[in-house]
């Protein structure tokens, strides 16, 4: 990574985003490597099998570059609605481009609504077995690179939860100007990636490029964020992962007061609470992608608590770790080529990325009467299986498709805290049994007291606060 003749270096990576350049060269590395055919399940032809494989994966990359791992990666996170929705057509032509090399984009957000999909003013309409698909899509990651795209529109009143479609648009079956590209957009980080956006004008498609069933939309997005919200928090330790590493360099070799910094107990308990947060986000992602597998029906609840904390647990970190590098965390050239900075601007839109922080709160706090119902009924779900943590154990075949718009079985991660004092052994220090009996009581009192009512989004702003602490359970 410190080798600038590398193409996926930190010089390299620093250099691309100084330009403002797409990181083609890194891209090319991942393609020549095969990462692609991660990204299509093994019964199309692909290598997704695993789906932590794929994480670990994805990881690896964010160590490396951040923009290089978004634009790449945005490929699988535009495919998921085909995968857990999609006819077998759908899914065999976006496996097959897919394996070709080729990118795919997801546009859902118009720049008049944002994340208020439901209220999208591109249009589909149905006439003699095709549809006419007219409107523009904004904020689009790969939007003009992609050659095919998954694009949300809008088939009946604005607002309707089953108002909205996915189409599969395959840009050279269009017509001549049926999709004008948009200006790039500049951003603070990712600056090298393509955000930007395209018009449909009287874009014509086959019936065949409907992806589920008309009306669909809203549903198919449910549960193929389930996928990516998991992969997601890859991101975020690929960033930390790096960033600790250099400034743990630093502090090792940088003189202060007659010692290294690494000797002053301020900055050893900072990196060790760093270290921690890397640890904990580790844990949390890693486990969320084996339940894909084990406890497919837990994963709208699971998904949307494994991101918001990646993303959270990460941010404070970073800012935190900025601190040990003084001026140089600012400065574009010079330690670990400047690649900390980038790493700071780039991460910053991982927590709002695909589904911001206000939408994954609102998830978990959608979940807690059911949660507290669990509690009250003397039946709890069973709690986590240790393979869930543990990676040297062999899955199940993930099914894409077993994914659910509601988690119903309650959440098993908080219900082994019941019996967690049970299982530490004899050796655990008093402190964590104290801890362990704690974290039972609140997470038990916490559904029950503040259960929100029905399904009414009108909720108070107590709301966000309450379904932040389950999260941090």
């Amino acid at each position: 990574a410190r080798d600038p003749a590398i193409p996926l270096s930190f010089a390299r990576a620093v250099e691309s985003d100084e330009r403002e350049a797409y990181p083609e060269e890194a891209c090319r590395v991942l393609d020549r490597w095969g990462l692609p055919a991660w990204y299509v399940p093994a019964a199309l032809g692909g290598r997704l099998e695993r789906f932590d494989e794929l994480a670990l994966a994805m990881r690896l990359v964010a160590r490396r570059d951040l923009t290089a791992a978004i634009a790449h990666g945005k490929t699988f996170i535009a495919a998921a609605a085909g995968w857990v929705g999609g006819s077998d057509a759908v899914r065999a032509t976006l496996a097959r481009r897919i394996l070709a090399g080729e990118q795919v984009a997801l546009a859902v957000h118009e720049e008049a609504h944002g994340s208020d999909v439901l209220a999208a003013d591109t249009t589909a309409i149905e006439a003699d077995g095709r549809w006419r698909l007219d409107g523009s899509k904004w904020l689009v990651n790969n939007a003009t690179r992609g050659t095919a795209a998954l694009v949300q529109a809008r088939t009946g009143r604005p607002g309707d939860p089953r108002g909205a479609t996915f189409f599969l648009l395959e840009k050279d079956r269009l017509a001549p100007g049926a999709c004008v590209p948009l200006p790039r957009l500049s951003t603070h980080g990712v600056r090298g990636a393509d955000f930007s956006g395209f018009e449909l004008r009287d874009a014509r498609v086959d019936a065949a490029a409907v992806v589920g069933r008309p009306g669909e939309a809203l549903d198919l997005m449910i549960r193929a964020f389930q996928l990516t919200r998991t992969l997601i928090p890859s991101l975020s330790l690929g960033a930390l992962d790096t960033a600790l590493r250099i400034v743990l360099d630093f502090v090792l070799e940088r003189r202060l007061y007659g010692a290294r910094a690494w000797d002053l107990p301020l900055v050893r308990h900072g990196l060790v609470d760093a270290f921690v947060d890397l640890t904990l986000v580790e844990v949390v992602a890693t486990s969320a992608a084996r339940a894909l597998h084990l406890r497919p029906g837990q994963m709208r609840l699971r998904s949307a608590i494994a991101k918001f904390l990646a993303g959270h647990l990460t941010a404070a970190s970073l800012a935190s770790l900025a601190g040990f590098l003084g001026a140089r965390h600012y400065l574009r050239a010079g330690h670990g080529h400047g690649i900390f900075q980038k790493i700071l601007r780039d991460h910053a839109v991982v927590p709002v990325f695909h589904a911001g922080s206000f939408l994954l709160l609102e998830t978990i706090h959608l979940h807690l009467p059911d949660l507290a119902r669990a509690r009250r009924s003397g039946k709890p779900p069973e709690p986590a299986p240790p393979s869930s943590f543990d990676p040297s154990v062999d899955l199940p075949p993930l099914d894409e498709r077993a994914l659910v718009v509601w988690a119903r079985e309650g959440d098993e991660a908080t219900a082994g805290l019941a019996d967690l004092e049970s299982r530490l052994g004899p050796g655990t220090v008093d402190l964590v049994r104290w801890l362990a009996a704690q974290l039972d009581a609140e997470a038990a009192a916490l559904p029950a007291a503040h259960a929100p009512e029905g399904r009414d989004t009108r909720r108070p702003p107590q709301s966000v606060d309450r379904a932040r602490r389950y999260a941090r359970h």
